[in-house]
């Protein structure tokens, strides 16, 4: 394991924000993708180093791209056994560090009640 914390922000539309905390700076970087096209990225910085822990901004923000880098940060944390960090967009941006980390998973935090369904017509 390297002392190496990647976070991961999803939470506006076809923007994937990554930090790379490495102890002595604070590096990020931005794609003008999707969300599910994260893990691609996240496994090349990696590269095939397992980080100390990993963070993922939980919103609020676009409902299926904040619930998708949630989920995948969630199970790299899981898979890898390491701890994960709820974050703010403040905490993200911030250069100081992150809050600490506990067990996956963390929850979606999204601002307001989800509504999704259209009310059914009588």
């Amino acid at each position: 394991m390297i002392h190496m914390n990647i976070s991961l922000d999803t939470t506006e539309l076809k923007k994937v924000r990554i930090r790379i905390d490495d102890g002595k700076k604070v590096r990020r970087t931005k794609y003008a993708v999707y969300a599910d096209a994260a893990l691609p990225k996240i496994i090349k910085i990696l590269n095939g180093r397992k980080p100390k822990s990993l963070g993922a901004v939980t919103g609020p923000g676009a409902f299926s791209a904040t619930r998708t880098g949630v989920a995948l940060m969630n199970a790299l944390a899981y898979g890898l056994n390491i701890p994960i960090a709820a974050l703010s967009r403040a905490q993200f941006d911030s250069s100081e560090p992150l809050p600490p980390a506990t067990k996956p998973p963390i929850a979606v935090h999204y601002g307001m009640p989800p509504n999704i369904t259209m009310k059914k017509m009588k």
